[in-house]
């Protein structure tokens, strides 16, 4: 069993907005990508009578995934900007 979101966010007290957004993003991005894995010998079957909605379920975990990943890229270029523009200061 996995240690619960709430207790790892706790351990990993940020400093600003952007890195608890970072992390929270971080987070459920390897809580999607684990659950593809986890899912997909369910889906490879599923495919075999009900091609659709397995379709649609891997469609909707690639998108998760994809949006996570996304938030998390967007969390770090913030997060080295600011860094970069407090350096310069």
């Amino acid at each position: 069993m996995s240690t619960p979101v709430a207790v790892i966010q706790t351990h990993n007290a940020s400093k600003t907005q952007e890195e608890s957004i970072y992390h929270s993003a971080s987070t459920a991005n390897n809580y999607a990508i684990k659950l593809m894995d986890e899912i997909a010998p369910l889906l490879s079957q599923m495919e075999i009578n009900h091609l659709k909605e397995a379709a649609r379920f891997r469609s909707l975990i690639g998108e998760l995934i994809s949006m996570t990943s996304i938030t998390k890229d967007r969390c770090e270029r913030l997060i080295n900007k600011t860094h970069l523009a407090e350096i310069k200061k």
